[in-house]
């Protein structure tokens, strides 16, 4: 599960990961992202991790390290 948090601004996205996170909620996070540095030289994240476990599926994974 990936939630963007109500107080995520234009500068930063403040999002939680819980459980695992399918490749489809991991790019609606990474569009999120995409979509402030349209604007901004540099997006900060607040990220709550206490509830993530690991990846729903090999296309999340892939997707967070990619090179």
């Amino acid at each position: 599960m990936v939630e963007i948090l109500g107080n995520t601004t234009d500068t930063c996205v403040v999002v939680r990961f819980g459980g695992k996170v399918t490749g489809e909620e991991y790019k609606r996070f990474l569009d999120a992202v995409d979509e402030r540095l349209k604007t901004h030289d540099k997006v900060d994240m607040v990220a709550d991790l206490s509830e993530f476990e690991f990846y729903g599926d090999f296309e999340a994974f892939k997707e967070d390290f990619h090179f």
